[in-house]
């Protein structure tokens, strides 16, 4: 599993995939859990997420999900610089949660755009979701900008950035984000 989000205080929203060792032959999945008795945590459905082989922790805004997800799956190796590499491109995946319980695929684009080192994610405003952990065709790192104006085709633009950023929080009007080693903006 890459990430969670609570869609409400009752329903927790696993993301990952179920590829198993370095095979890749799974799909990413939304798993959908029950946490209203922590004693009793249950799964409630499997959302296969088609183009994918790894589905990221998803960010929620009214009824609708947003994640990046990649198709090409684990790479294999691990280093410091990048931790867990994961290859392919960056597949843009929307959901429909009216039912928090029976999550709908909206849309899965593949874009040009690579998994890169770092991540981290943000709403930014209506319909605007920023994430990290991207990298353009030439390797360079970027915000991913992505708009759910269009739920069924959302736009995707880039921001060059420094370095890989690994983490981001909206206060305000100010994005703040951290990028490892090259340190802190907003």
């Amino acid at each position: 599993m890459f990430g969670i989000a609570l869609p409400n205080s009752q329903t927790l929203y696993a993301a990952g995939t179920t590829s198993t060792g370095p095979a890749n032959n799974g799909t990413g999945k939304l798993v959908v859990t029950d946490i209203s008795n922590p004693a009793q945590i249950s799964v409630v459905a499997t959302v296969p997420v088609p183009l994918t082989k790894d589905l990221y922790q998803p960010l929620i805004q009214g009824n609708l999900a947003v994640a990046l997800c990649d198709d090409g799956g684990y790479r294999g190796v691990f280093s410091p610089a990048d931790g867990i590499a994961y290859t392919g491109h960056i597949v843009v995946t929307t959901f429909d949660i009216a039912n928090v319980r029976q999550p709908v695929v909206l849309a899965s684009v593949v874009t040009s755009y690579q998994p890169g080192a770092g991540g981290g994610s943000a709403q930014i405003g209506t319909n605007l979701f920023l994430f990290g952990g991207v990298r353009d065709s030439a390797g360079n790192n970027v915000l991913l900008l992505v708009d759910t104006t269009n739920r069924l085709s959302p736009f995707v633009r880039s921001y060059p950035v420094p370095a890989a950023i690994t983490r981001m929080v909206v206060a305000g009007n100010v994005l703040h984000t951290s990028a490892g080693a090259a340190g802190y903006a907003a």
